[in-house]
């Protein structure tokens, strides 16, 4: 459902706490590459 949402949009992505790169990587095959208007942002 996140994938279809952000296709051909823009967006703000604010992401906490992710220590795990697994867990990284199984988010960051949502997001859509190419759209340099959009940003994820990782705190720590």
């Amino acid at each position: 459902m996140l994938c279809k949402s952000l296709i051909s949009r823009r967006y703000l992505i604010v992401l906490d706490d992710i220590w795990d790169v697994e867990a990284w990587e199984d988010l960051g095959i949502c997001f859509p590459e190419g759209d340099d208007r959009s940003r994820v942002m990782i705190t720590t």
